[in-house]
């Protein structure tokens, strides 16, 4: 339902002016990357996730299904990701 799916909610907002399209990719791209992680990571533990916990096999799991080459780069790619929504939020938050 488009009520419930996040791409079309932050189209939405780019279409009403509330969003510029850059930043509505970019949380849209950050949401994705943050989901396919979650999802991932559910499939793995019932708990946090540790990547030393579910072994190599999980790893490279979780490295395939969030798109990363090693969990040095994926947490990198994690943490530009998470820094960049924050940085729309915050902003579109104080306007």
């Amino acid at each position: 339902s488009p009520l419930r799916d996040t791409g079309a909610q932050l189209a939405a907002g780019v279409a009403a002016g509330l969003l510029a399209p850059e930043e509505g990719a970019a949380l849209h791209e950050a949401a994705a990357l943050l989901w396919r992680l979650q999802s991932a990571a559910r499939l793995l533990t019932e708990g946090a996730l540790d990547p030393a916990q579910v072994g190599e096999g999980g790893r490279r799991f979780l490295l395939r299904e969030a798109g990363g080459e090693s969990l040095d780069a994926l947490a990198a790619t994690v943490a530009r990701a998470s820094a960049r929504a924050d940085a729309i939020i915050t902003e579109r938050l104080r306007a």
